[in-house]
Formats: structure tokens, C-alpha cells, sequence
């Protein structure tokens, strides 16, 4: 990879606005559903604490992506149609857990198929900022696994609002 700095102009370098774009939308579309699965996780402090940390994760990644694609065009970055996530809230904690770890490893393939067009691009600072989002996805996935067998164990047993109540029920 050279040192570059931007995508050089050409197919590459609109490949990699196009792969940014999409990488945008992904984390927006994160963000939008996560944002709506409060009551989902409320009462399970484990879960509603990996699900805001991956909010912010989306967050942060969403704002640098936009920072990078304006640097890079000049242009807002456009949105991929239809939800990455459903739009319907989870049921249970551990089934918000499960969707946003699925978004999580789709939005992996994502970025690693974007690091791809800007290693060919030779756009090593793009390069260097999808290796950083990409092990934040990791680290997003690790704590949901870290999170979800302790619910998905309570749900498969209990279907009550909290582990207090469930422990209650017997």
C-alpha cells in the first residue's frame, strides 16, 4: 500500500466512496434499530449495557465513516435502502442480543470487503480506518457472546420480564 493518503482517481477511487457510502448507511441502520430496543433489554442490565456500548460503537463508526467519505467526494454519503435490522423490537433480551451480534458480523463482511476496494485503491488511510472499525466490530461481537448465554439460558426457561421474577416464579 502507498502512502497515499485518498483513493487516487479512477474506478478505485469511486469504488471506495461507493463501499464507504454503503458501510454508512450499515452503521446508521444500526444505530436507528438499537435505538428502539430499549424495552427490550430494560431489567437486564448485562444485555442493556452490551447494546448501548454497540450504539456507541455504531455511532462513532457512522460519524468517522461521514468524516471520511466527505474527505474523500466532497459529497454526503448516500443510504442503502431497507432495515440491516428489523424494524420490530425484540422480545426478549437475549433476542436483541442475537440481532445485533448478526448485524454486527454482517457489517464485519462489510468493512472487510470495503478494506479490500481501498487496499486495491492503494487508500491506505481508508485502509487504516476500516481495520479500526472492523476489530470494534469484534470487540461487538465478544461482548455479546460474553452476554448471552447467561439470557439465552433464562429465556429458553422463563419467559417473565426479569431474572428476579423468574427466580420468583420457580
Amino acid at each position: 500500500m502507498t502512502n497515499a493518503g485518498s483513493a487516487r482517481a479512477g474506478s478505485g477511487d469511486e469504488a471506495v466512496r461507493g463501499r464507504l457510502a454503503d458501510l454508512v448507511a450499515i452503521e446508521a441502520r444500526i444505530v436507528d434499530s438499537l435505538d428502539r430496543w430499549g424495552d427490550s433489554v430494560r431489567g437486564h442490565p448485562e444485555a442493556a449495557a452490551t447494546i448501548a456500548r454497540m450504539r456507541s460503537t455504531a455511532r462513532s463508526h457512522r460519524d468517522a465513516l461521514e468524516r471520511r467519505l466527505d474527505a474523500i467526494s466532497g459529497q454526503e454519503g448516500r443510504r442503502a435502502s431497507g432495515p440491516l435490522l428489523s424494524l420490530v423490537p425484540p422480545t426478549s433480551a437475549s433476542e436483541a442480543l442475537q440481532r445485533a451480534a448478526g448485524a454486527a458480523a454482517a457489517a464485519a463482511f462489510a468493512y472487510e470487503a470495503a478494506y479490500q476496494t481501498a487496499r486495491l485503491a492503494h487508500d491506505s488511510d481508508t485502509c487504516d480506518l476500516l481495520e479500526i472499525h472492523l476489530s470494534g466490530h469484534a470487540a461487538t461481537l465478544a461482548d455479546a457472546r460474553r452476554t448471552l448465554p447467561p439470557w439465552r439460558t433464562h429465556d429458553a426457561r422463563c419467559r417473565t420480564p426479569s431474572p428476579a421474577s423468574c427466580a420468583a416464579a420457580g
